[in-house]
């Protein structure tokens, strides 16, 4: 039987045409199957849960003011989520973010993310033209889940953010870094699976066999 994997519901309609022909379409050839949830109480009867790409996290959710630097946000999703992803965290059950995910679930534990990165970057991390391509490289970190999936030392990725994670939330360790210092992936050092990376593998996953293995060992660890 297949691992069901939660993704939370939006109003938005651009999020879910991106989410069906992306997100879902990752998991689903990488053999799982996807139910979208509204609540804390329907994404913990499924074996697994991803939280998506998106728009801005609110920077009080991580006791900052919100800076004219940082994008647009949304509220309600983050309290929503916020919510669900509480509940989730307890079952033990494999977590997976992908780039705002991945800052969320980073914010979720205590940490906290750049509002931009724009003035402090080094090289480009956002270009919305290669959002489909590899072409921004990030080092593993050994004895990492990542450098185990990999079994490389650096790899190439497509990039397409302007926050970033700045410090880590309770136990999550770095995984891999960009060539300028930002943390690109962490894992949890306490949770089964919990891991966040900063690209976007649902673009890429097609023709880069190691972002297909990435999504395949989420789904693998939702099927234990």
């Amino acid at each position: 039987m297949k691992p069901v994997i939660a993704i939370i519901k939006s109003s938005n309609l651009i999020y879910h045409l991106c989410a069906d022909f992306e997100y879902i379409l990752a998991l689903k050839r990488c053999g799982a199957d996807v139910k979208f949830v509204k609540n804390a109480d329907e994404a913990t009867r499924c074996d697994g849960i991803l939280f998506t790409g998106g728009s801005d996290i609110t920077p009080s959710f991580y006791n900052e003011e919100k800076t004219d630097k940082c994008g647009k946000t949304n509220a309600k999703r983050d309290e929503t989520e916020k919510k669900i992803f509480d509940e989730f965290y307890k079952t033990g059950k494999p977590i997976f973010g992908i780039c705002r995910g991945m800052q969320f679930i980073n914010v979720c534990l205590g940490g906290s993310v750049y509002q931009d990165i724009t003035d402090i970057q080094k090289e480009k991390h956002k270009d919305s033209a290669k959002m489909f391509n590899n072409y921004h490289e990030v080092k593993i970190e050994k004895e990492s889940l990542l450098s185990d999936i990999f079994g490389k030392e650096e790899i190439t990725v497509n990039s397409t953010h302007h926050q970033a994670v700045k410090t880590l939330g309770e136990k999550l360790k770095t995984a891999a870094v960009s060539h300028d210092g930002f943390i690109e992936s962490y894992e949890s050092s306490s949770h089964p699976f919990c891991v966040g990376v900063q690209w976007h593998p649902e673009h890429i996953f097609r023709k880069d066999d190691l972002q297909r293995k990435l999504i395949e060992m989420f789904v693998k660890s939702c099927k234990k």
